[in-house]
């Protein structure tokens, strides 16, 4: 018998109709803002410089002014947490920004250090998926010949409205844009204040 030991535990949902038409009224209308404030912020490991605010501000939501995504967030991020029996924890925001993917444009694998939740809430998704992998390197090292079956990729297919959270160290990407809309989604990461 097969059991596993480890599970990784994936929040998803989608707002419900009255708060995905807010989130979205309200997201249209900070978008020029929000545009106006991303950089193209060259990485060694991007073929083409990607659109973010992440290394400008701190705190997307205050600096946009967007209270129905923080409510919304907020909200998710302490189901979550309860779901998890994780009842006790005082969690704050310690960052969340803004991602814009162009056309041809992906987010490669990475994980968000120093801090214990990180998600992503998803506004303009023309194409694209999120992809999670385990970040263990020796998940797979001991199952030759069959080794890559065992350290599989799951996807998910956001729709605006959409949130996703997870525990900060799972690697994620996002797959490349292939349409000319650009796609927006706000990130961040949640701590622990007594940590």
């Amino acid at each position: 018998m097969i059991s596993n030991i480890f599970p990784t535990p994936l929040y998803w949902r989608n707002a419900e109709p009255i708060t995905k038409h807010a989130l979205l009224k309200e997201f249209d209308s900070k978008k020029q803002d929000i545009d106006n404030n991303l950089d193209l912020f060259e990485q060694y490991d991007y073929s083409q410089p990607r659109k973010t605010d992440e290394y400008k501000q701190k705190r997307a939501c205050e600096t946009y002014n967007l209270t129905v995504a923080k409510a919304f967030i907020d909200k998710c991020v302490k189901e979550f947490c309860i779901e998890l029996g994780y009842n006790n924890l005082e969690l704050y925001c310690q960052r969340m920004w803004f991602n814009r993917v162009d056309q041809h444009d992906s987010h490669v694998w990475h994980s968000h250090g120093n801090s214990l939740i990180s998600g992503t809430l998803y506004f303009v998704v023309p194409s694209g998926d999120i992809e999670f992998k385990t970040s263990n390197p020796f998940a797979k090292a001991g199952m030759f010949p069959i080794k890559d079956k065992w350290c599989p990729v799951v996807s998910r297919t956001p729709q605006p409205g959409d949130i996703g959270l997870w525990p900060s160290y799972l690697e994620h990407r996002v797959t490349q844009n292939t349409t000319d809309q650009s796609r927006y989604a706000m990130s961040f990461d949640y701590v622990d204040k007594n940590i």
